[in-house]
């Protein structure tokens, strides 16, 4: 099993047209988000446009969860409303505009995966899949397997586990995480 550290201080933001993107991970990793030729992709985003066009493009999912900030939106010529740490999921196909200005995690991931599990909440799952991550909301701790690791605000762990073997992670405060084969 592989895990990956990305803390969001330590990258730099790409643009987009309605504020900058953090990626934290994409796989496999000789893909790019451009090319469209990802299985899937982990980032946070600052809205800091409104109104603000998402990103339209064919055979994804998208899950994302608002950092800060409500998100109100119209989609598909319909108005709606998440509130913050909701997990909202739709297709990268749908016509999105937002209202809101704010900070989002994304997960986008090939319509022909797996459909993910991505919740927030405290942390007590014993799991065998091949991709998880773990988003962090503040400065807290985690354990991995009966491993402590301290853990920043904004810093996102992902597994790379292709054998399935059982993987424990317990934590007390609110992450946002994911999962899935």
């Amino acid at each position: 099993m592989k895990v990956i550290r990305r803390k969001i201080k330590d990258i730099t933001p790409a643009l987009w047209e309605g504020g900058k993107t953090y990626e934290f991970f994409i796989y496999p990793e000789s893909t790019s988000y451009a090319d469209r030729n990802f299985v899937f992709r982990l980032s946070s985003a600052t809205i800091e446009k409104s109104p603000s066009i998402f990103t339209n493009f064919q055979g994804y999912r998208r899950f994302l969860v608002m950092l800060a900030g409500d998100l109100i939106i119209e989609r598909n010529g319909c108005l709606e409303q998440h509130a913050q740490g909701d997990v909202f999921a739709f297709s990268s196909s749908d016509l999105i505009t937002s209202f809101s200005t704010g900070r989002d995690f994304n997960l986008m991931i090939d319509q022909q995966a797996a459909i993910p599990f991505v919740s927030t909440g405290a942390l007590h799952l014993q799991i065998k899949e091949k991709f998880c991550f773990v988003y962090s909301f503040s400065n807290t701790s985690l354990t991995i397997n009966q491993c402590l690791k301290k853990l920043d605000e904004n810093e996102c762990l992902i597994f790379i586990n292709p054998h399935k073997k059982e993987i424990n992670l317990n934590g007390k405060t609110n992450f946002l995480y994911g999962y899935w084969s």
